[in-house]
Formats: structure tokens, sequence, C-alpha cells
């Protein structure tokens, strides 16, 4: 998206310039009833046509996160002392490094994980979702969905054994501490009435600040 602003005799103009790209970014992050409508039509319609685009060069630096604290997010813990928030803060950082090695389909796939199962089973504790449900949800083919479970696995996002043995997705991340990071961070947007969206797919932290 190009912007640039001009002056014409006692008149200022702001000159915004976009492609479809540009304006189906823009939609797609709104939140409301009307635009998820909208994005559901491109996803199902339009989506096929305009991903080869998007990967025309390969992503080699991952983008620089937006600085954040995660302060509420490591108040609603219940750590015990400084040093706990200090070590789990860096725990924070390391899984949003992670977070940004993945390109942003990667997370698109991840989220909508998470957003049927807070339509479809939102009282379970655990992420547990069929592979085919998100396939047809999300009109991939066979070969893209092993790619983005693939993906999802090397980055530690998925249960090996549940996979291999249950056929299901079970979604979690782990820390050095084995304390299940990714849970908690959804439960406490959903609890706070905070976009886990944002979070995950815009890779914005300060949603945890």
């Amino acid at each position: 998206m190009f912007h640039a602003s001009k002056i014409v005799g006692n008149n200022a103009y702001q000159i915004v310039i976009m492609d479809l790209m540009d304006l189906i970014r823009i939609i797609d992050e709104q939140e409301s009833k009307k635009a998820s409508e909208v994005h559901d039509y491109i996803q199902n319609n339009i989506h096929k046509y305009i991903e080869p685009l998007r990967r025309i060069f390969y992503k080699i630096e991952p983008d620089e996160l937006k600085s954040f604290t995660a302060q509420a997010f490591i108040n609603n813990c219940d750590l015990e002392n400084l040093t706990e928030e200090e070590t789990f803060f860096l725990e924070i950082k390391k899984f949003a490094n992670v977070m940004n090695e993945l390109d942003e389909n990667n997370r698109r796939f991840l989220y909508a994980i998470f957003d049927y199962h807070s339509k479809h089973t939102p009282n379970s504790s655990e992420i547990i979702i069929d592979p085919i449900v998100i396939q047809r949800r999300l009109q991939l083919d066979d070969r893209m969905l092993k790619s983005e479970i693939l993906v999802l696995k090397g980055a530690s996002l998925v249960d090996d054994h549940t996979l291999n043995y249950d056929g299901m997705l079970k979604i979690c991340y782990y820390d050095s501490e084995n304390y299940e990071l990714l849970g908690k961070m959804y439960k406490y947007c959903i609890d706070n009435e905070k976009s886990f969206k944002v979070l995950i797919v815009r890779l914005d932290f300060t949603v945890l600040d």
C-alpha cells in the first residue's frame, strides 16, 4: 500500500494507492460479522487465485516484532517472585520468535483451528480437531494440508502422539518448564476479551501487555 500527500493550491490531498491484496487484508482485520462474511467469501472464492501471487518470493528473514511487555498476562499467571516473572517473560519472547518464523498463512491455519474450537467445542480445555474439518473449512488440497501440519510440527505446535495414534490435531506449545503456553494465552484472551486473532495472525503481542 502506498501513501502520499500532495498540496494543490489551497487544498491538501491524501493519496492512497492499494491493490486487491491490500483491500483483502484491510477487510480481514475487521472483527464485525459483516466483515467475517466477506472474509469467508474471499477465502472460499478468491484465495486460491491470489495465493500463488503471495508466494512469488520466499521470505528469508522474519519480520521485526513489535516491542511488548506481556505484563498483564504474566500477572495473570500467579508467579511467585520477580525472578520467575523474568524467566517466564523470556519464554514468552521465545514463543513469539517461534511464531514469527511462521509465514502468515501458517498462522492463519493455526488461528482457524482455535476459531473452530471456540465455536464448536468451547468447553473443552484442549484444542483438538480432526484435520479433515480444517481442510474442508479452508478448502485445502491434501498437499497443502500436509504442508501446514508439517510446519506446525516443526515449530513444536502439534502433539505428535495425538496425531500419530489418533489422527487428530492437538495444538499446544510447551515452554522449557513444561508449561502449556499457547493454551494459556488463548484462555487469557478469551477471559479478558482480547483479540487472539491479532495476537496470532498479526503477531501483536502487546495484546498481552
